[in-house]
């Protein structure tokens, strides 16, 4: 049979007997099923060098499904044959390795002429053993990349493009690309061992942070010298915390690194109310005095600045008892979202019933209650739904976990009075988490790669808060045309001329009523200047 036969070779018809054993196709060493002389036409043609001949060769192997390799090489010689040729050893070894050889006779040889400089191929053996490849990704050979295949995988890995993604993006650049994602995970670790040769996790962890710009704090456990803590902050996050320094949002998430210890986010907002990372801290335990640790850390950042004016957090008592201690004159407010949370995983069952919807309805209207005669009419309103449904364990649940306990820092009548800058959840935290695992591969990435991740993060955040500044600084809402806002115009952010014209629609409604400002705006917002704004606005809205 020829082996420039274009097409698939069908193994032989056979008997009823036989038709339940599989074809394992295994021709002994020295079978001569096909022949390949009409593949190689032309064997007179001469070659200008070496690569020449083996390209050459290597092509027309791969056309017709053998993989030709190079088997020996001399300074004027070199040997060709089918990679399936030699016989595979039969002694066992200490790795379960398998092997692809068949003892393929096939053989080609290539002769350089030195009188007229060529390079000549001969046909030494002409037959093959075995069926040619059907699926050439099978074969490591092919799979083997050139030097700008490899150039592109560096680049796109650079610019954190996941490892499964850059095959298909190297079989689109490249026709004659055919790598599987495991060529990806290996040349990457490869990489990763050469530049990490004889440093330990822990070390190439800390010469990642002081190479790009982090100031980083580690806490050893006395007994084992073992880290047990990390905190980091790079240099950009510094600058926008010791600008921004009046919100901090934290949270902790979990499954991000191979050890399994949960990482913790510490977050802020910019005037121009885009959120940014401060710092980040990786914790053995979730203890009081661990989160203390790092608190102390994060407030040292600031020197001499301002402290944090209000600080959000969820319900774990570790961390609200470390803010207290760490930031004593901060205010403190609950996330509203965790203790719905809270509520749902405690409580799963009335999220089953008929009358879900009706009760986070109600919740909602009850966290968001404007006054205290609202407040009390709302929790009136629930406690009669939940009775009414037979669900009164969720009320003695809801009242005397979070109502009776702590309702003033996350209700709405009570955090009116209180600075809270217009944050009642910590969705900004649990937003960098989503962001932060998009880019994650998994849940066993050394404190290395997550660090690089982080890195990214700040860097995108830099881009799209510079993008703000200057949105800021050049654009003039229609909104707030007004004659009395004239000298703040690209002086201030939008958000804040935003909650200023707001305030200023209001005044109609006020008049009308008679009725006094609360100065909500001032004790919620921080804005001390305020006062001095309302009277111009209500002289400016008198006379004219």
């Amino acid at each position: 049979m020829s082996w420039m036969f274009d097409g698939y070779f069908p193994s032989p018809p056979r008997t009823n007997d036989e038709a339940s054993i599989p074809d394992l196709n295994l021709a002994p060493p020295g079978f001569v099923d096909y022949d390949v002389g009409e593949a190689l036409p032309n064997l007179n043609q001469l070659f200008s060098s070496r690569e020449e001949l083996e390209e050459w060769a290597k092509k027309r192997g791969r056309e017709h499904g053998c993989v030709v390799v190079v088997q020996r090489s001399r300074p004027r010689a070199v040997d060709l044959g089918c990679n399936r040729g030699g016989e595979p050893k039969l002694t066992a070894t200490i790795r379960r390795t398998s092997s692809i050889k068949k003892g393929c006779p096939f053989k080609l040889k290539g002769r350089h002429n030195r009188v007229g400089n060529f390079w000549k191929l001969e046909v030494v053996n002409e037959t093959l053993n075995h069926d040619p490849f059907v699926f050439k990704e099978g074969h490591a050979y092919l799979r083997r990349m050139t030097g700008e295949m490899v150039d592109m995988v560096a680049r796109l890995h650079a610019d954190g493009v996941k490892t499964s993604k850059i095959p298909p993006l190297l079989r689109r650049q490249f026709l004659e690309a055919c790598v599987i994602d495991k060529d990806m995970h290996n040349l990457i670790e490869s990489w990763r061992r050469e530049n990490t040769v004889g440093d330990t996790p822990m070390q190439v962890f800390e010469i990642f942070l002081i190479n790009n710009g982090f100031v980083y704090h580690t806490r050893e456990n006395p007994a084992t010298n073992r880290v047990e803590d990390v905190f980091f902050c790079h240099d950009t996050s510094h600058k926008m915390w010791r600008a921004f320094p009046h919100l901090l949002l934290i949270d902790t998430t979990y499954n991000t690194n191979m050890y399994k210890w949960p990482f913790v986010q510490f977050i802020g907002v910019t005037s121009t109310s885009k959120s940014f990372c401060i710092a980040h801290a990786v914790l053995l335990r979730e203890r009081q005095t661990d989160f203390t640790w790092a608190l102390e850390h994060l407030k040292g950042m600031l020197k001499d600045s301002i402290k944090p004016r209000v600080i959000v957090t969820d319900r774990e008592s570790a961390l609200m008892n470390s803010c207290k201690q760490v930031f004593p004159n901060a205010t403190r407010n609950l996330c509203r979202w965790h203790i719905r949370e809270n509520i749902k995983k405690k409580w799963k069952g009335i999220y089953d019933s008929e009358a879900r919807e009706d009760f986070a309805l109600l919740w909602t209207v009850l966290c968001e209650s404007f006054t205290f005669d609202e407040y009390e009419y709302n929790c009136l309103k629930l406690q009669e739904m939940l009775y009414k449904i037979g669900k009164e364990k969720v009320w003695d649940y809801i009242h005397d976990s979070w109502l009776s306990r702590d309702k003033e820092k996350f209700v709405s009548c009570w955090m009116a009075d209180r600075l809270n800058f217009g944050e009642s959840t910590t969705n900004r935290v649990e937003s960098q988490h989503a962001n932060l695992k998009r880019h994650l591969n998994g849940a066993n990435n050394t404190l290395h790669a997550l660090a690089a991740y982080t890195l990214e993060l700040i860097e995108a955040q830099k881009i799209e808060i510079g993008a703000t500044f200057e949105k800021s600084r050049i654009t003039l809402k229609r909104d707030h045309n007004f004659q009395v806002f004239y000298r703040l115009h690209y002086k201030v952010s939008i958000k804040a001329l935003t909650l200023l014209e707001k305030e200023y629609g209001k005044l109609d409604k006020m008049i009308e009523s008679g009725h006094m400002c609360r100065h909500q705006l001032r004790t919620s917002m921080g804005c001390r200047v305020l006062v001095r704004w309302s009277v111009t606005l209500i002289l400016w809205y008198l006379f004219h």
